[in-house]
């Protein structure tokens, strides 16, 4: 793939210099990026890219674009139906630019979505041991033992403690990570000591076990054109995981929530796309780890008070979107952490 200089990033006025005659402009802003900008160049054939301009802050030592990249390295080479084709990267502009899929994401999960999921990760893993595959990174908070998960929960509900109070919105939030989150989290957490003996809990997955997740792996992820069609996108945090962690995040993440009904289809799905040896044991520890999550997803809603997430809204989103954005992830917040109480 050619490394072009893809001058057309926003504000860059030497943007016409760099995009070829077959292209015409202007850049046209496309809704939906919460972490980064998204923009559809048009063709003078009439075709359509997407281009994708990524946020980086320097409190996050995560490299978006480096991921993506790798992981779509992968995907080429498997030449996976339901992942759009990248057609250039500006290194040094930190963009994307990719196939445009005119579509969305779906409004109502239905069985055909859940299988298409399924046939998505299961193609994704089927030849797990490519050298394309084995130098994938580990997935973003990548987690191979069930210690690893509860670690990796307590950096999340402390950080949300830590949370800065500069107004009443931040004031309230904190109330409610100390007097709800932070005694829900300490409930689960010891349950899940209770079930496991040290040895089970720090027992590490070997290679076999493990899976080339997408992360944020969810249908607020997909989008699906008009003949039914669903394509996977954005693979900023994927990488070697725990599968039982991708199945809890895939039924814990809030903006297109998957029914509770599929979870056993899910759950057999993906132990048989692995050929795990222990399906049984495996179902076990995508119940336990359920509400873990539960806990995880009510403090990602909460990131919108951090320093870097209101930077990455106002990024994508502008100033007044981001508050306004801010008080609903509270509400949100607090709906994740009454539906795990409901579960309990």
């Amino acid at each position: 793939m050619r490394r072009r200089k893809w001058a057309c990033a926003p504000g860059n006025p030497k943007a016409r210099a760099a995009i070829p005659r077959s292209w015409a402009a202007p850049l046209e802003p496309l809704p939906g990026g919460a972490n980064n900008r998204v923009f559809r160049l048009l063709r003078a054939d009439g075709g359509a890219a997407l281009v994708k301009r990524y946020f980086q802050h320097p409190d996050d030592p995560r490299n978006r674009f480096a991921t993506e990249q790798a992981f779509y390295r992968y995907a080429a080479a498997l030449n996976l139906p339901q992942v759009p084709p990248a057609i250039d990267w500006d290194e040094e502009e930190h963009l994307g630019v990719f196939t445009f899929v005119d579509g969305r994401a779906p409004t109502g999960i239905e069985p055909v979505h859940v299988e298409a999921a399924l046939e998505f990760f299961s193609g994704l893993n089927a030849q797990r041991q490519r050298s394309e595959a084995l130098a994938l990174p580990p997935a973003s908070e990548a987690c191979f033992s069930l210690d690893a998960h509860l670690r990796a929960i307590q950096r999340r509900v402390d950080q949300a403690a830590a949370l800065p109070v500069e107004d009443a919105l931040d004031a309230e939030a904190a109330a409610f990570v100390e007097r709800d989150l932070v005694p829900a989290w300490e409930a689960v957490s010891a349950a899940v000591r209770t079930l496991y003996y040290l040895p089970e809990r720090t027992r590490v997955l070997p290679q076999s076990e493990r899976c080339v997740s997408p992360s944020d792996f969810g249908f607020h992820n997909t989008l699906q054109r008009a003949d039914g069609r669903l394509f996977f996108i954005d693979f900023e945090y994927a990488g070697w995981d725990d599968p039982a962690k991708l199945v809890c995040d895939f039924f814990c993440q809030p903006d297109i929530p998957v029914p509770y009904k599929f979870f056993d289809r899910f759950v057999i799905g993906v132990s048989a796309a692995l050929a795990l040896a222990n399906p049984a044991a495996f179902a076990a520890r995508c119940r336990t780890l359920l509400p873990v999550y539960q806990v995880k997803w009510s403090c990602i809603l909460l990131n919108e008070f951090s320093g870097p997430g209101r930077e990455r809204r106002e990024f994508s989103l502008g100033t007044a979107a981001a508050a306004a954005r801010r008080s609903r992830q509270l509400t949100r917040a607090r709906l994740a952490l009454n539906g795990l109480k409901r579960a309990a």
